[in-house]
């Protein structure tokens, strides 16, 4: 077994279909197609027979952000002076143990496929840049479709377009990737031959609706929110969870569009709706809950009217008044001794 000590080196972990991928691809950039300024480039790779994929990476032995402190406190994670976990990865060939290779670092590369129509949603809505996703619980995005662009184009005048307008990294999306995309949130007008391109937010949304269906149809049972709901709540929450699931990959208007759609085999309005009636129903139990706690705990107890003083008691004493002597009519028989 070879140990590694050079930066160079890393793990690329491939799914089956790239296995015997002999092709040299080049990595890209583009804009993040929720057009949220904090997020960072997605680096993307293509692939001649298999189209677009992600480049990701992964760490172990690093906890999230969330749990960043309560993990420092439990020492459950160990770094380096530089912040590296400190970790080495063993990569074992399972036919011969002998043939293996140690990294000394935890960290790991892996693709996973990426759909480039959400960067054709992003470029739609590119005058409508946020800051963070809470952002979208603000303000109204009526005038939002007034900016995009509606004219009809050809697959090359968009990429001309999308070159010029949005990112030059464009350039590396081939003609087949794009015009999918395209059909996927466009009209198609054909004239003479040729095939010219819409983008509308109609379009925009009955994809996005697709997207959510999908999702739903690979929905894990036994994700915790959905344990302990009841069975008439538990499909509205699947489907606001889905839709929540899409706010890291689309901007503002078209997160918006999607959570008042309400067609016939899927009303993503009134799942929503009905699912936040049942957390606020929730939530007034739970305040009357809290309520009647403290007025149980506060019987018997002073009001704020502050400390009270002891009463005092005042005991009445009884004076018995002495009999004089010589008045009584035996008075006589009871002479003192002299």
């Amino acid at each position: 077994m070879t140990i590694g000590s050079d930066s160079d080196r890393w793990i690329l972990v491939l799914p089956p279909e790239l296995y015997d991928c002999n092709e040299k691809v080049e990595v890209f950039t583009l804009p993040h197609p929720s057009n949220i300024k904090a997020k960072k480039r997605p680096r993307l790779v293509e692939f001649e027979n298999n189209g677009i994929y992600e480049l990701r990476s992964h760490q172990f032995s690093r906890g999230c952000k969330y749990y960043e402190d309560q993990d420092r406190l439990s020492e459950r994670y160990h770094y380096t002076k530089d912040g590296q976990s400190v970790k080495s990865t063993f990569i074992t060939n399972e036919l011969n143990p002998e043939d293996g290779y140690v990294i000394e670092e935890g960290n790991f590369r892996y693709v996973t496929k990426y759909d480039i129509t959400f960067n054709l949603i992003g470029f739609f809505y590119r005058h409508c840049v946020m800051d963070e996703e809470k952002d979208y619980l603000k303000g109204d995005t009526k005038d939002i479709n007034s900016q995009c662009d509606n004219r009809s184009l050809g697959w090359r005048d968009y990429q001309d377009l999308l070159i010029d307008t949005h990112d030059s990294e464009w350039c590396h999306i081939s003609s087949h990737i794009l015009q999918k995309g395209l059909e996927n949130i466009a009209e198609p007008i054909e004239e003479a031959g040729d095939v010219y391109y819409k983008i509308t937010p109609e379009k925009i949304v009955h994809c996005l609706v697709r997207k959510v269906k999908q999702i739903l149809e690979h929905f894990p049972s036994n994700l915790p929110p959905l344990v302990s709901l009841p069975p008439d709540i538990v499909e509205y929450a699947k489907v606001s969870i889905a839709v929540n699931f899409l706010i890291s990959l689309i901007p503002k208007p078209a997160y918006c569009s999607l959570v008042k759609y309400s067609g016939e085999t899927l009303n993503i309005s009134e799942a929503i709706e009905k699912y936040q009636e049942y957390k606020k129903h929730l939530k007034d139990v739970g305040k009357e809950k809290e309520l009647l706690v403290q007025t149980a705990m506060s019987v018997g107890l002073p009001t704020n009217r502050g400390p009270e003083k002891p009463k005092k008691i005042i005991k009445k004493v009884t004076v018995k008044k002495k009999v004089a002597m010589g008045k009584g009519a035996i008075d006589g028989f009871f002479k003192k001794s002299k």
